[in-house]
């Protein structure tokens, strides 16, 4: 199945109110985070916190949480849904542009449990930032508000 489906991220108007999602808990010994799963991001709670700017972009830590019923590759994109920006995908610490999308491949042969991803999610300016999170069955989006 094709992971590279058409953007479906909600509409906000430039004043209206971002439909930000809030934490809940997941699994026993994972943080809380966004997301009905089989993959969730924790954040912690529905607004991003910056680490660090590099190169003009804001960027937020996130935790990319990978249900081990789901084994399959996963496609994350994202745009600011209050205004025209992207959102940008990067790992810790990087010094160039970010990506426009984050692929993680499928689980490894013989691997079981959780699988994780430790990313900066970069954004140019404060808004409501949606995630469109494809897998190979499924589609979901989750919305962050971005200080």
């Amino acid at each position: 199945m094709r992971l590279r489906r058409a953007l479906a991220l909600p509409h906000v108007g430039a004043h209206g109110r971002c439909p930000a999602q809030l934490a809940h808990r997941f699994a026993p010994g994972i943080p809380a985070g966004l997301g009905f799963g089989p993959v969730f991001t924790g954040l912690g709670g529905p607004a991003l916190t910056v680490s660090d700017t590099v190169g003009g972009w804001n960027a937020g830590r996130v935790t990319i949480e990978i249900a081990p019923s789901y084994r399959g590759p996963v496609l994350v994109r994202g745009h600011q849904l209050d205004g025209p920006r992207p959102l940008g995908f990067a790992a810790l610490a990087a010094s160039a542009a970010p990506f426009s999308e984050l692929q993680i491949p499928p689980a490894t042969h013989g691997s079981v449990g959780w699988r994780r991803d430790v990313i900066e999610l970069e954004f140019a300016a404060a808004g409501c930032y949606g995630l469109q999170v494809d897998g190979d069955r499924f589609t979901e989006v989750i919305v962050v508000q971005a200080p």
